[in-house]
């Protein structure tokens, strides 16, 4: 009895004590809703919740596991983008070191202009948030919440990624802004891996502080500028600063690994302690988020490198031996942690525009383990950031190779070697790999050299003369200029960054000075600088070395090359080289650029060469023995007469609705502007009266077509309906009567032939579709041609034609049907606008048969959502988008009796999706979208008065 007694007082006085160290709980908030932010488009929209009362340490629930909230934001078009959302304690945790609190916050960064609505999904159960198929129930009266908001467009310039937009993988070895659509090449610093083990974060500590102390960035307190990011009254000015320095010195990327306990630095995990994999501290990551979105504001990749091979998995070493590593999430497996730290990552800081998520540093994880965990993270990040992985230079063939192709989600390499001089050679193995599979990684560089060196200190910095601690001579900025830099970009490569080895004073555990390698980012800026300056079309490039006498990529001479248009030669040594231009026509001018000093391209002692053969490229204009890149390019022969007649607004009485993907068409005198996205009624346009009037609305909402005349009835065919970017093909062909004003449907399509965006043509009682895509703009585009006989209302098939396009329209002349512009759309690989076709391709209706006209009869602006329209021998392709932000303005004329092009006119406004239509000797087009994709849509109406003959 007394022993009972005794343990019941030692019980109770254990339960008082312990409830004395914890803060008195909280009620629950009231389920309020806030949203703040810049509402902007690529910005950072805040949406806080006032929900259930949390600490960062409970159990029952646990905030992190048991409790999932999760925002779905509609825009008005149809989009939906489904955004975890995560427990922010007070929220304002990096200023006030909150641990409780009452905050559930998603971020959100919206990639169109317009109304977005909310609707917030709380439950909780056990493993809710890492598991959707967990049991849970609904978390009243925080479940449910809905709202709605404005976003406008970005105002941002320069280097703030939020006026490009969100940087995405596009099947293609260069990733793309999806705002500015231009390509981008990385430069920057991998070192030191430890970044974020900075003495200003809460609760940061080193775990070996003799070998990896922590970092307070006091060399670059002095790059901090008023009006910069702090935390708790002036915290943060040293890495802040850091991030000013790297950008200003013309770098876009920075690396750091966010969980290293048991690695080599032990000094950065996210959790409220070392050990606690499962409770995360919300002051320390709201801190790093401060961090990463001051790099996202001055232009930076955020290179995430979440695991670091000591403690990956439970395998010891690179031989894989089994052990055990308690510091690993779940041994290597997809388990509660795993996707717990994966889940908060996300979470927290994917709205940032510019990262990837690296796998691993030197990862050692089985291929089904990380197959697991990229498709967990596929599956949980809203806006698909590249996944991408590193390892050890002799595992990559066991590691990479399982994973090339549609094997996996994987998007590109983190590439390692042990020396400079296998940089360009390494890069080229995986660029070209990755490109036989048909679907293309991007690779970048990122630990070239030595463990022991990586890339060396400037000469000169802190009395560095080339070797290192030991004394033994090694290499300087020169060498990792030529082979690590420019062996990466003329291999192939989407870009480098800069690992600094462990045997400098500012090496990859302790560096706090990026300032040692400051001639080495100038060589950065100098490099990434020539491609944009000089408008190299580095994204269509490829490697070229067998054309300099390379086929084996040694470090002598490189080439990059686009065939028969662009050709850069590197020359590590300067010198004179040869170029083989067998297959090339025509002539090239040859100018020579100097990587140490940047500049302006230089002459040298040729100034052209001639394709058809191999030609010496001579000798560059000074200092032949150092390092110089030859640039050739394609002299312009103009297909084109540079003589447009200009469009001019109309001003009419009344305005049509504004709209896009719509047709516009002359019928019996009066133009019609019908469909379109969203159901809107018909707009007449009366040319003689200048008034617009509205008919009747359509049965359906219907877009993506070219509308047709016959028997005085405007008819619909091969169109889509719904919402982007899964849109339905109209089953049936539907017709708008003008003179009655009154909608019918027509003919049935057959089931098996049923799609959108086709070119149509009217030939007699005959209606031909050509072409289109049958899943709106996912997947699905055909090469089919089909009769329609609209007084039987019987099909036929006719032969395919030679190329799959969507997203065109069609003419016919002399009895041929011309097939130009479009693209093959494929918004299942992210590549909505890329793949344009120049090729013209003709249907011969007395042949029967298809052909494509010579290459020198290629559009010469290739792009989509154009519309055609015939005027005498003339094929007219107005208008359209493609991979630049804005609609195109000109109207190319293609004669068919010649074979050859010419700028007919220009809109005073750039558009697309909509149509021409003609009245006596007025050309007239009205509404279509101003920007690529749909924004900004136009209400305007033009003219274009023809010349007499």
């Amino acid at each position: 009895m007394i022993r009972q007694l005794f343990s019941t007082v030692l019980l109770l006085t254990v339960c008082c004590q312990v409830g004395l160290t914890q803060p008195p709980r909280s009620s629950d908030g009231d389920g309020s809703v806030r949203v703040s932010g810049e509402l902007k488009m690529w910005h950072k929209v805040v949406l806080d919740l006032s929900g259930p009362y949390a600490h960062e340490k409970d159990d029952a629930p646990n905030p992190f596991t048991d409790i999932r909230m999760t925002v779905t934001f509609t825009h008005a078009g149809g989009k939906q983008i489904t955004v975890p959302g995560y427990f922010a304690a007070d929220g304002n945790a990096a200023n006030t070191s909150a641990d409780a609190g009452t905050v559930w916050r998603a971020l959100f960064a919206p990639d169109e202009a317009g109304e977005w609505t909310y609707e917030i999904s709380m439950v909780q159960g056990e493993d809710a948030a890492l598991d959707a198929n967990a049991p849970s129930k609904p978390l009243l009266p925080f479940d449910g919440k809905r709202g709605k908001f404005q976003i406008t467009d970005s105002d941002k310039q320069g280097r703030d990624l939020r006026a490009h937009g969100r940087l995405d993988y596009v099947r293609k070895h260069y990733l793309q802004f999806a705002g500015s659509k231009k390509y981008f090449l990385k430069v920057g610093a991998d070192a030191p891996e430890t970044l974020l083990a900075y003495a200003d974060f809460d609760n940061t500590i080193a775990g070996n502080a003799k070998k990896a102390p922590l970092k307070t960035w006091s060399a670059h307190e002095q790059d901090w500028k008023d009006g910069d990011p702090t935390w708790q009254n002036g915290k943060g000015k040293g890495l802040i600063g850091a991030v000013n320095y790297l950008s200003g010195k013309g770098c876009n990327a920075f690396s750091f690994l966010t969980y290293n306990a048991g690695g080599d630095g032990d000094n950065v995990w996210p959790f409220v302690s070392r050990n606690d994999k499962l409770h995360y501290d919300c002051s320390k990551l709201d801190q790093w988020g401060t961090v990463f979105e001051h790099g996202t504001h001055k232009g930076m990749h955020l290179h995430f490198k979440m695991q670091e091979t000591e403690i990956d998995d439970n395998r010891i070493g690179t031989g894989g031996k089994t052990g055990n590593v308690p510091e690993s999430l779940d041994g290597g497996a997809l388990g509660r942690e795993r996707k717990l730290y994966c889940r908060e990552l996300i979470a927290r800081f994917g709205h940032n525009l510019a990262l990837n998520w690296n796998l691993g540093e030197e990862n050692t994880q089985s291929t089904d383990e990380l197959q697991a965990m990229i498709d967990y993270i596929v599956q949980t990040d809203p806006y698909d950031h590249p996944v991408v992985i590193h390892t050890f230079p002799n595992q990559q063939d066991k590691v990479y190779k399982p994973l090339l192709g549609e094997q996996s989600k994987l998007t590109g390499t983190s590439l390692q070697n042990s020396n400079l001089e296998s940089t360009h050679a390494q890069t080229i193995k995986w660029v070209d790999a990755s490109a036989k599979t048909g679907k293309p990684w991007v690779v970048a560089f990122d630990e070239s050299g030595s463990a022991a060196h990586g890339q060396c200190p400037d000469l000169g910095y802190q009395g560095f003369d080339g070797h290192d601690a030991s004394g033994k001579m090694i290499y300087t900025q020169d060498k990792v200029r030529k082979q690590t830099l420019w062996g990466t970009l003329m291999g192939g490569g989407a870009g480098c960054e800069y690992y600094f080895g462990y045997k400098f004073d500012q090496n990859d555990l302790l560096c706090e000075d990026w300032r040692s390698r400051d001639q080495s980012w100038d060589y950065c800026r100098i490099a990434i600088g020539f491609f944009h300056d000089h408008e190299i079309p580095f994204w269509e490039m490829k490697n070229a070395d067998a054309l300099v006498g390379n086929p084996d990529h040694g470090t002598s001479v490189y080439c990059f090359a686009k065939q028969d248009q662009v050709y850069l030669v590197y020359l590590p040594n300067g010198g004179e080289s040869k170029l083989d231009l067998s297959d090339a026509t025509g002539s090239f001018t040859v100018a020579w650029f100097n990587p140490r000093d940047g500049g302006d391209l230089q002459e040298g002692s040729l100034t052209a060469v001639d394709g058809g053969g191999t030609v010496s490229l001579g000798m560059p204009p000074q200092d032949a023995d150092q390092d110089w890149l030859v640039v050739l390019k394609k002299k312009e022969q103009s297909r084109i007469s540079q003589r447009p007649l200009n469009w001019q607004r109309v001003s009419t009485s009344g305005k049509p609705h504004a709209r896009h993907e719509a047709g516009f068409i002359e019928c019996d005198g009066k133009m019609y502007l019908l469909g379109g996205r969203r159901i809107q009624p018909v707009d007449i346009f009366d040319p003689k009266t200048q008034t617009w009037t509205q008919g009747k609305t359509p049965p359906i909402e219907v877009h993506h077509f070219q509308p047709v005349v016959w028997n005085h009835r405007i008819y619909l065919a091969g169109a889509m309906t719904g919402r982007y970017p899964r849109e339905k093909a109209i089953d049936r062909i539907l017709i708008y009567d003008p003179r009655i004003d009154e909608w019918s449907w027509g003919p049935e399509i057959p089931a098996d032939r049923r799609r959108g965006g086709s070119g149509v043509v009217l030939d007699g009682d005959s209606l031909y579709m050509a072409c289109g895509i049958q899943n709106g703009h996912w997947d699905g585009w055909v090469t089919w041609l089909d009769r329609l006989d609209l007084k039987t209302g019987t099909w036929e098939r006719l032969p395919d034609a030679p190329r799959a396009r969507d997203h065109f329209q069609s003419v016919l002349i002399d009895n041929k049907i011309y097939a130009a512009g479009g693209r093959k759309t494929s918004g299942v690989s992210k590549q909505i606008f890329d793949l344009t076709i120049a090729e013209v391709d003709m249907y011969d209706l007395d042949a029967g048969t298809w052909s494509t006209l010579p290459v020198q009869s290629n559009l010469p602006t290739p792009r989509a959502g154009c519309f055609a329209f015939r005027m005498g021998d003339e094929l007219l392709i107005a208008g359209g988008e493609s991979m630049q932000p804005t609609a195109h303005d000109q109207i190319e004329a293609f004669d068919t009796k010649t074979g050859s092009w010419r700028v007919m006119s220009v809109f005073s406004q750039g558009r697309h999706g909509t149509g021409i239509g003609q009245y006596e000797d007025m050309l007239y087009t009205a509404a279509g979208a101003t920007s690529q994709g749909g924004r900004l849509e136009l209400d305007s109406t033009e003219v274009l008065i023809l010349p007499s003959k």
